[in-house]
């Protein structure tokens, strides 16, 4: 006698990625690759683009300035761990990219170097982040 199975799901252990803040389109084009990778762990990353305007210093009155911060926390949280984080408790890693803001198109040739697709950027972010790659 053969006895077939009725529930054929596989379940999936991934994480997942999402993009906050104030992106352009070439910034998003050179991350993805990068955020898709880090998102086979075990956690839900964040990238978080922070977008201010100029009013002193080297660049122009009104320019806008960019800065990169990943952050990882668990896929799926409880009520209680998402109070936590939102006050600043939880289990939450935080890396910043990009020291300093930077123009629109420094930022995009510094994500190009700093976020290349090699199993040292890989592993050093892993690292910061406390991702388990699975």
């Amino acid at each position: 006698m053969h006895i077939q199975s009725i529930n054929k799901s596989t379940p999936t252990f991934n994480g997942s990625y999402k993009f906050k803040g104030t992106w352009t389109t070439k910034m998003k084009e050179v991350s993805l690759p990068f955020l898709e990778e880090l998102a086979k762990g075990d956690k839900e990353i964040i990238a978080n683009m922070n977008m201010k305007r100029t009013f002193e210093g080297p660049y122009k009155v009104g320019k806008k300035i960019y800065q990169l911060s990943l952050t990882s926390r668990e896929e799926k949280r409880s009520l209680w761990e998402r109070v936590k984080n939102k006050l600043g408790f939880g289990n939450i890693r935080t890396s910043i990219i990009t020291a300093n803001y930077k123009k629109a198109n420094s930022t995009v040739y510094i994500l190009k170097d700093l976020l290349s697709l090699n199993n040292g950027n890989l592993n050093i972010y892993r690292k910061k982040l406390n991702i388990n790659n699975r």
